[in-house]
C-alpha cells in the first residue's frame, strides 16, 4: 500500500521487445493491500502534462477577473482560483478498470506502462469532498446509501444548484439533475469523489471536473498539506438520506399517441430516435397510432382511426366501419428550466381529411413525482370554445372532406379556444403512472355530426408498465366511457444484435509476422470477416492495397479492423500501412482509406494516452493503382442469384384494412463484365387477400399505377424485373448509368442518369431520362392497350440535388421535373440516419396537378422507417437503407 501522492516508477523498455510491461503485469506484481483503493488508482504520464497544464491556465482564466462570468460571485472565484492554483499537474489518465484480469483479458484497455510513467495506488479515503456554492471544501464521511445532494446538504444551508457534479475517484466525470423540475437516477459518489451543486456557468463546471479528473482521489482532511485545509465535517453525523424518488420522468402516449396524458398532449418529447406504436379504443373511436422523435424537438406521427358507428362509404365497402388517416407535428418551443415550464406547439391531423383537426400550445413543469400541463386548444382540442381565440378569429372554417391530404391554412389557429391541462404521476409503485385531466373537448361538434354524451369534463387513467417497451393504459373518460390501450414502443436509435453468428475476430498481436503470407488465405479471410469480396492485392512500395468490390455496411468502421486485422496478421514486416479501395456495385470507385499500421496495432492492443493517439484511419480520394506487384487477383462471379420471400400490402382501402400478398422469389444476375450486368426476377404468388380489391373509381389522370389489383391477381407467376445496366466513369466525380428492359413490375423502357458527386462533399448532383411504357397485367413480355391506345408511352427525367447538411445527420433531397402520368411538379424529401443506419424519412410530391384532378389525398406525402436487417440479426449484412 502507498500513502498519497506516493509513486512507483514500473521501468519499462521499448515498445519493439517481445515481453511487454503492462499496468496488468504490475497489478499482478503488487497485490492490494487491505488499505489499497484500486478504483482510485493513477496512471501517470509526463507527456500529457503539457496539454492539463492548458486546462488548468484555461480554468484559471475563466475564475480570474478578466475572464469570470457575471453569474459567479467574485469571492467565490477568488477561492477556487487560489485554490486550483495550488493543485499539481499530475499527467493522470484514466484507467478503464483497475483489475489485472480483466485487462489482461481486454488488451486495447491495458496501458503499457513506459520508464517515466508513475503509477500510484492510495490508500482508501474515508471521505468526500464538497466543492460549495461559495469556492470551499467541505470533507463529509462516506456513507452507504447517500446521493450526491445528501452530502451537499450537510455543507450547504440551503440548495446552491438544479445541478449536481460529481468526479468519481477513477475519473468518470458524471451530471445529474437534483433539483424538483430535473430529478433523475443517478450514481452514489464513491469514497474519494469530488462533488458540487453550484449555479455557476455550466462551461466552469466541465472545465472544472475536467482538471480535477486528473488529480485523482478527494484526500481526507488529515492527510492534506496546509494549501489544502478543507472545512471538515466527517466527523457529522449524516442525517437520513433526502425523501426524494431519483427517477427519470418517463413520457408516456396519449389516446391519440403523442406525448402526453388521455385527450390531451402535454409539452414532454421522447429521446430522439424513440419509436411508438399505441392503440387505444373509446367508443366510437380506436386509434392506431404510430410515432417517431425524429429530434429531440420534434415529434411526428401518423394514424388510423377507425369510427366504429359511421360505415367506409361506398356500397362496395360492405359492413367496414369508416377509417380515417391524418398526420401530426408537434415543436418543441422551449426547453424547461428551474423557473419557466417546457412549452410546445403542435398541430393534429394536418393533412388528412380534417375530421379531427386541431392546433394547440401546451407548457408541462415538473415538481419531484408530478408533471403538471396547461394548455390552449383549437379546432378538435378547443371544441368546448368557451374562450375567445387570443389569436385572432373566432370562427373557424368548415372543413371540407371531400379529398382530404390537404394543408389548409385558413383553418390553423382559427376559432374559439378552450383550456385543457392536467397532472401525471409517478406512484411509489414504479410500474404504475396515474393520469388526470381536463380536456377541452365537449364532444359536442364530432365528425358526421356523430356527438357524443359527456358527463365529465374530467378523465381519469392509468398506465401500468409491463415492460421497459410495453404500456397498457386503462381510464374513464367523459364520464361515461372506458379506454383501454396498449403502447410499444423502443429506441430506433439503439436498436441493435449482438453479432454472435459473425466469425470470430482474428486476433491482433504487437508484433509482425516472420512467415510468408498466402495471399489466396488472406483473401479468404478478408472475405469472411467483411462480407465484401477481394477483387485484387497489390503491393506499392511498403504499402499493400486491397480493393474490394460491392463494399457497403453500416458499421464500416467495424468491417475496417476486421480486415486491418487479417492484413496485420499475414503481411510482412516490412509493409507499414494498409489502403482499402472501395467500388460499388456498378464497380465505380466510392472511397479509398488509408491505415497506418503502427497507429492502428497500438490502439488495438494497448490504452493510449491522448499524447500517443494518432489518427490511424485516413478517408481519401479514390487513387489510380500504380503497383509494384501483383499479389492476387480476383474475380467478379459472373453468376449470382438467391431465393428470398417478398411481402406487398396496402393499408386503408375500402375493401379490406389490410390487402397483402406473400410470395417466393428468385432473383439472379448475369455479369458480362465489371461494368455491365444483366439481371432479372422472377415471382410466385404464394398467399395474398387481393380478390377483395374489387373498389374501382373512374380518374382525371392516366392510371399509371391503379392497376394494382390487376397486377397482383392476373398471374401467380410473374417476371417483375429482367434489364440490362451499363454504367462507367466520365471523369472524376462524374459517373454514369444506362438501362433498359423491363424496369419493374408496371413498366418497361430505357434510360440513363448522370451523377456529379465530389469527394467528401456535402452535396452531390443527378440527372435522370426514362422512356418508358406500361407492362401487361400477367407481367410477361407484352404491354397492356387501354382505351384503344396500345403501349401507355410517356418521357420522364428528374434533376435531384442531394444534400447532406451536416446538423443532426439530416440528409436532404428535393427534384423537379416530368413524372409518369406527364404532369410536372417538384418531390422533397428529408431523412433522420442514426449510427445503426434507420433511416426515418419525411416527403412530399407537388405536381401541377391540382387536388381535384389527384383525387383521395390531394396530393402524394409520406412517412417512412427504414430499418436494416444488420439493426434486428445476429449477422452482419451488406445492405444499407
Amino acid at each position: 500500500m502507498l500513502p498519497v501522492c506516493a509513486a512507483l516508477l514500473w521501468p519499462v523498455s521499448g515498445y519493439a521487445q517481445v515481453t511487454e510491461s503492462r499496468l496488468s503485469e504490475w497489478l499482478l506484481a503488487h497485490p492490494p493491500a487491505p488499505d489499497d483503493y484500486p478504483l482510485g488508482l493513477s496512471w501517470r504520464v509526463p507527456a500529457e502534462i503539457p496539454a492539463q497544464n492548458l486546462l488548468r491556465s484555461n480554468l484559471l482564466y475563466h475564475l480570474s477577473e478578466d475572464g469570470r462570468a457575471r453569474k459567479l460571485p467574485s469571492e467565490t472565484a477568488s477561492r477556487l482560483y487560489a485554490w486550483v492554483a495550488l493543485l499539481p499537474v499530475t499527467g493522470r489518465v484514466p484507467v478503464a478498470v483497475a483489475d489485472a484480469r480483466w485487462l489482461q483479458a481486454n488488451l486495447a484497455r491495458d496501458p503499457v506502462l513506459q520508464s517515466d510513467h508513475n503509477v500510484v495506488m492510495p490508500a482508501r479515503p474515508r471521505t468526500v469532498t464538497v466543492i460549495t456554492s461559495a469556492g470551499q471544501r467541505c470533507a463529509v464521511a462516506h456513507s452507504a446509501g447517500y446521493k450526491a445532494m445528501d452530502y451537499i446538504r450537510v455543507c450547504e444551508s440551503q440548495q446552491a444548484g438544479d445541478w449536481a457534479w460529481i468526479v468519481q475517484p477513477d475519473g468518470k466525470i458524471q451530471r445529474f439533475g437534483v433539483a424538483s423540475w430535473n430529478l433523475e437516477a443517478q450514481d452514489e459518489p464513491a469514497p474519494g469523489a469530488w462533488l458540487w451543486a453550484g449555479d455557476w456557468p455550466e462551461k466552469l463546471s466541465e472545465q472544472l471536473a475536467t482538471f480535477l479528473a486528473t488529480q485523482g482521489i478527494a484526500p481526507d482532511p488529515d492527510s492534506t498539506s496546509d494549501a489544502e485545509v478543507v472545512n471538515d465535517r466527517s466527523g457529522v453525523t449524516l442525517p437520513p438520506p433526502a425523501d426524494l424518488s431519483y427517477r427519470d420522468m418517463k413520457v408516456t402516449a396519449s389516446d391519440w399517441g403523442s406525448a402526453g396524458l388521455l385527450q390531451s398532449p402535454t409539452a414532454r418529447m421522447r429521446p430522439a430516435g424513440d419509436f411508438a406504436v399505441n392503440m387505444t379504443r373509446t367508443t366510437p373511436y380506436t386509434n392506431l397510432n404510430v410515432f417517431v422523435q425524429p429530434f429531440d424537438w420534434l415529434e411526428a406521427g401518423f394514424r388510423y382511426t377507425n369510427v366504429s358507428n359511421q360505415l367506409f362509404g361506398p356500397a362496395i365497402a360492405g359492413n367496414q366501419s369508416y377509417k380515417d388517416k391524418s398526420i401530426d407535428l408537434k415543436f418543441r418551443l422551449m426547453k424547461e428550466s428551474a423557473k419557466l415550464p417546457q412549452i410546445a406547439v403542435g398541430l393534429k391531423d394536418i393533412s388528412g381529411t380534417g375530421l379531427f383537426s386541431g392546433e394547440y400550445f401546451v407548457a408541462s413543469k415538473r415538481v419531484n413525482d408530478f408533471d403538471f400541463s396547461l394548455g390552449i386548444g383549437w379546432g378538435y382540442f378547443g371544441a368546448r370554445g368557451n374562450l375567445g381565440n387570443p389569436l385572432g378569429s373566432d370562427t373557424r372554417p368548415t372543413v371540407d372532406t371531400g379529398q382530404g391530404g390537404s394543408f389548409d391554412f385558413r383553418q390553423y389557429f382559427r376559432g374559439r379556444t378552450a383550456l385543457f391541462g392536467g397532472v401525471q404521476y409517478q406512484t411509489p409503485w414504479d410500474p404504475l403512472i396515474v393520469k388526470l385531466e381536463y380536456e377541452g373537448n365537449n364532444y359536442q361538434h364530432e365528425p358526421f355530426g356523430n356527438n357524443l354524451k359527456q358527463s365529465s369534463p374530467w378523465n381519469l387513467g392509468l398506465v401500468y408498465q409491463l415492460s421497459d417497451s410495453v404500456d397498457v393504459n386503462f381510464g374513464v373518460e367523459r364520464g361515461n366511457t372506458a379506454m383501454l390501450g396498449i403502447t410499444l414502443h423502443t429506441s430506433l436509435s439503439k436498436m441493435s444484435v449482438p453479432k454472435l453468428s459473425d466469425p470470430p475476430r482474428v486476433a491482433v498481436a504487437p508484433n509482425r509476422p516472420e512467415q510468408k503470407p498466402d495471399w489466396a488465405a488472406t483473401s479468404r479471410d478478408l472475405t469472411q470477416q467483411t462480407n465484401w469480396p477481394v477483387q485484387s492485392i497489390t503491393r506499392e512500395g511498403n504499402d499493400l492495397r486491397v480493393t474490394f468490390m460491392d463494399a457497403k455496411a453500416n458499421y464500416w468502421g467495424d468491417r475496417v479492423d476486421r480486415a486491418t486485422s487479417v492484413l496485420h496478421r499475414d503481411a510482412p514486416a516490412e509493409i507499414e500501412g494498409f489502403t482499402f479501395n472501395y467500388s460499388d456495385s456498378s464497380a465505380a470507385p466510392v472511397l479509398e482509406q488509408h491505415v497506418d499500421r503502427d497507429t492502428w496495432v497500438a490502439g488495438q492492443t494497448s490504452a493510449q494516452p491522448p499524447s500517443a493517439q494518432g489518427v490511424a484511419v485516413m478517408d481519401r480520394a479514390p487513387t489510380r493503382p500504380n503497383p509494384d506487384e501483383q499479389l492476387y487477383q480476383g474475380k467478379r462471379p459472373m453468376l449470382d442469384g438467391q431465393l428470398g420471400m417478398d411481402f406487398n400490402y396496402n393499408l386503408g382501402g375500402p375493401d379490406a384494412f389490410v390487402l397483402y400478398q406473400l410470395a417466393a422469389t428468385a432473383k439472379g444476375q448475369i455479369r458480362l463484365n465489371d461494368s455491365t450486368w444483366i439481371q432479372g426476377g422472377v415471382q410466385f404468388g404464394v398467399l395474398d387477400n387481393y380478390d377483395k380489391f374489387n373498389y374501382d373509381r373512374p380518374s382525371n389522370l392516366p392510371r399509371v399505377r391503379t392497376y394494382m389489383r390487376e397486377y397482383m391477381v392476373t398471374s401467380n407467376f410473374t417476371m417483375p424485373n429482367l434489364q440490362i445496366t451499363h454504367t462507367g466513369n466520365l471523369s472524376e466525380s462524374n459517373y454514369y448509368s444506362l438501362y433498359g428492359g423491363y424496369l419493374e413490375s408496371m413498366y418497361a423502357g430505357v434510360g440513363g442518369e448522370w451523377l456529379y458527386r465530389p469527394f467528401q462533399s456535402s452535396y452531390a448532383v443527378g440527372v435522370d431520362l426514362n422512356v418508358v411504357q406500361q407492362r401487361e397485367f400477367s407481367q410477361g413480355f407484352g404491354f397492356i392497350d387501354r382505351n384503344g391506345l396500345p403501349n401507355y408511352r410517356t418521357v420522364t427525367g428528374h434533376a435531384t440535388l442531394y444534400w447532406d447538411t451536416g446538423w443532426n445527420d439530416l440528409q436532404a433531397t428535393i427534384s423537379a421535373g416530368r413524372y409518369l402520368a406527364k404532369d410536372s411538379g417538384i418531390t422533397v424529401g428529408l431523412s433522420r440516419v442514426f449510427s445503426n443506419g434507420v433511416k426515418l424519412t419525411g416527403g412530399f410530391t407537388k405536381t401541377n396537378v391540382s387536388a381535384e384532378q389527384f383525387g383521395e389525398g390531394s396530393f402524394d406525402k409520406w412517412i417512412t422507417i427504414s430499418i436494416p436487417f444488420d439493426a434486428m440479426l445476429t449477422r452482419s449484412g451488406s445492405t444499407v437503407v
